[in-house]
């Protein structure tokens, strides 16, 4: 399967010539001969192109056999061999044979992306003795006539060989692209001598395009977005290509699963798309990644990575010029990525690495794109999240600084700062080192300083620096998570904390204590979630082992969900030339079980926020538009801090507070300057009004004894 080449077509030949040879031909052929036609021609009409294909080349001899053989080949994807048939039954004299020849091999080429040649076959066309395949020609000349976008449009003039088509050429131009490209287009049209009464005509045509879109723009919203796609229609026969670019390995070594996964997922979800009849069809053209020796010295099946071994860069440069893909999937590793990154965007080809989350990969190209966030990413939006959604203003981080989880914290503390948030407390320490001693710096995160232990003199020194916090930030990765995380989640506990904590992927893998998870109302980032009770699940999953004959896993599911994103973008493109276009502009996708949104870069921004509740945890659904501003709040901070200086001059702390809970609870009414007050104090959180009032003291808290946890739990 890795070595083949996948070719889903929705078109089907229509043409009509005579079942046996002799009606148009002198030579006769035997009962044995016509009967070998009939049985070719039965496979054909039910579509079972190899076996007609093998049957037509043993009547190398007759006409109508070497049509037949041509259509097959060009249904079995085999292009140049079908030309080549094409050609030599085009060239026989017989006008009908040669004439449908004709109207095969104009597409081949257009489905070969060679529109000049295609577009001059089928004007060839127009002086047909047959009506019915005169007005073939004429519809799918006038289909992929408008289907060109304006690049395409000037090679096609250059290859046309008749000034009509030039002229159709030309004239479909001005009406579909814009302004300037049309005034290009006379001028091409004027230095390739298409005559004066025709470039009056096209000028007089320009002028009465832009007046009608002059009118058509007075009534319409001018709020378009600034990468607003072309509409095409997309000719009937056209099909998208996807280049796979997955190494194929042996069964023993490393990434084999992974990749037959994602393939087989990939492979579901652009043959679901196939079968809807309003989309064009999709082709999957795996790229051959085989080596030419897979055993090491000893006779071994080698189990490195197969990529190493032979010049990846070229072999990806010769698919794209041999067969231009609209799009590449794949590599797996981040350092193949990195030559199929710079192969892609010299032929400006848009690739969707499902894995590779290297942040550098996507600098200086434009036509990388990261479906796998990378930890930097994963931690600007779990900021986002953090601060717009979920309302934190003071959001301390811990990180093991051995880990990846350092890029994620990094990016979480700078993204939170540019949103208006505080980070009290920024913890990176090798924890492994310290031998997993977390209290010098879990005791940041009490409610309840006395609980710490502290004679009178040191808890004063204390609660002169310590700031409280909303929210505790733990990026962490590794094969250390589960250990920080369940000593953490415990010493918390103990110190009645109240913080909401936050976490990495890792929260997801790990045996959280129940107590813990509801008691800190747990959120962790994650890119993949799938809800097993769903009907597309389960659809996809019966599917999969109807197909496949085996239970999909996550890479499964991951292929899948990149399958269905690439299908869905391809059909917002319309013209392939928009692809790269269309994928920052498609807006959030939703997968079974990943999202995909690039419209703020090349990197997946779509990180999916996981919150423990009803004793497991789910997925956390966000409303389209932030709930929080805090910079209108840093605002109302400062408000706040002017009105108390002067108030306290007046007024003591205590009488304030105690006035604001009757206000807040009974409803009474005040003067105006406490009234403004208390409805900006209405902005924050308890803990943070008490806040404005300056450092807590010991009185400020309650005597208390650490709660008891229960190990069972």
């Amino acid at each position: 399967m890795y070595k083949h080449v996948i070719l889903l077509f929705v078109f089907l030949f229509s043409a009509q010539v005579a079942l046996f040879a002799q009606e148009t031909s002198p030579v006769s052929y035997s009962d044995e001969e016509q009967a070998l036609f009939l049985e070719a021609l039965d496979n054909y009409r039910a579509f079972n192109y190899e076996a007609a294909e093998e049957l037509f080349a043993q009547l190398e001899f007759m006409p109508e056999a070497r049509l037949y053989r041509g259509n097959s080949l060009f249904a079995l994807g085999r292009y140049s061999e079908s030309k080549e048939e094409l050609r030599f039954a085009r060239s026989l004299p017989f006008t009908d044979i040669s004439q449908e020849a004709t109207y095969s091999l104009a597409l081949v080429h257009l489905v070969q992306r060679n529109y000049g040649r295609g577009l001059s076959l089928l004007s060839e066309l127009n002086d047909t003795f047959d009506p019915s395949l005169q007005e073939r020609a004429a519809t799918m000349l006038s289909a992929w006539n408008g289907f060109l976008s304006f690049d395409q449009r000037l090679s096609a003039l250059e290859e046309a060989d008749s000034q009509n088509l030039q002229q159709d050429l030309i004239r479909a131009g001005i009406q579909l692209h814009g302004s300037d490209e049309g005034r290009q287009l006379i001028n091409r049209g004027q230095r390739i001598r298409l005559g004066r009464d025709f470039i009056d005509e096209m000028r007089e045509l320009q002028r009465s395009v832009a007046e009608e879109r002059s009118r058509a723009a007075e009534t319409e919203d001018d709020d378009l977005a600034e990468n607003q796609l072309k509409p095409y229609t997309v000719p009937q026969e056209f099909s998208y290509r996807v280049g796979v670019v997955l190494p194929q390995q042996h069964r023993d070594s490393d990434g084999f699963e992974v990749s037959r996964a994602l393939f087989y997922g990939l492979l579901l979800a652009v043959e679901d798309h196939n079968q809807n009849p309003d989309t064009n069809n999709i082709e999957l053209i795996l790229l051959d990644l085989s080596i030419e020796n897979d055993e090491d010295e000893n006779g071994e099946f080698r189990t490195d990575n197969v990529l190493r071994d032979f010049d990846l860069r070229e072999k990806v440069e010769k698919l794209i010029t041999e067969i231009r893909p609209d799009i590449l999937f794949g590599p797996l590793f981040s350092e193949d990525a990195r030559k199929v990154a710079e192969v892609a965007r010299a032929y400006e080809i848009p690739v969707i690495a499902p894995l590779a989350n290297t942040e550098d990969l996507t600098r200086n190209n434009a036509y990388f794109f990261h479906a796998n966030p990378t930890f930097a990413e994963r931690g600007k939006r779990m900021a986002e999240i953090a601060v717009q959604y979920l309302g934190h203003r003071q959001i301390s981080i811990m990180v093991d600084r051995t880990t990846v989880g350092v890029e994620e914290a990094r990016a979480f503390r700078s993204r939170a700062i540019e949103l208006g948030a505080e980070i009290p407390y920024y913890i990176s320490e090798d924890f492994q080192a310290r031998r997993f001693e977390l209290s010098d710096f879990s005791k940041y995160f009490t409610s309840n300083p006395n609980l710490l232990g502290k004679d009178d003199d040191e808890l004063e020194r204390f609660l002169l620096s310590w700031v409280e916090s909303d929210a505790l930030y733990m990026p962490v990765t590794g094969s250390t998570a589960p250990t920080i995380i369940d000593l953490m989640m415990t010493q918390l506990l103990a110190l009645r904390s109240n913080v909401q904590v936050l976490g990495s992927q890792e929260f997801g893998l790990t045996n959280i204590n129940s107590q813990a998870a509801r008691r800190f109302n747990i959120v962790y980032s994650e890119v993949f979630y799938r809800d097993n009770e769903s009907e597309s699940v389960n659809n996809f999953r019966d599917d999969y082992r109807a197909a496949f004959g085996q239970e999909p896993d996550l890479f499964s599911y991951i292929g899948y969900d990149n399958g269905s994103f690439i299908a869905s973008v391809l059909s917002l493109a319309g013209n392939p030339v928009q692809t790269t276009k269309a994928i920052r502009s498609h807006g959030t996708f939703q997968g079974i079980g990943q999202r995909f949104n690039f419209t703020e870069g090349q990197i997946n921004a779509a990180i999916l926020p996981i919150h423990f509740s009803d004793d497991r945890f789910r997925l956390l659904e966000l409303p389209d538009e932030p709930r929080f501003d805090i910079l209108a709040l840093a605002d109302a901070e400062r408000e706040i801090e002017e009105k108390l200086e002067y108030m306290l001059e007046t007024y003591h702390r205590d009488d304030i507070l105690e006035l604001y809970e009757q206000w807040k609870n009974e409803g009474i009414r005040l003067s105006d300057e406490f009234e403004e007050l208390f409805e900006l104090f209405d902005l924050f959180n308890d803990t943070e009004v008490l806040n404005f009032f300056g450092p807590p003291t010991p009185d400020d808290f309650d005597d208390a004894d650490p709660v008891e946890i229960d190990a069972n739990q």
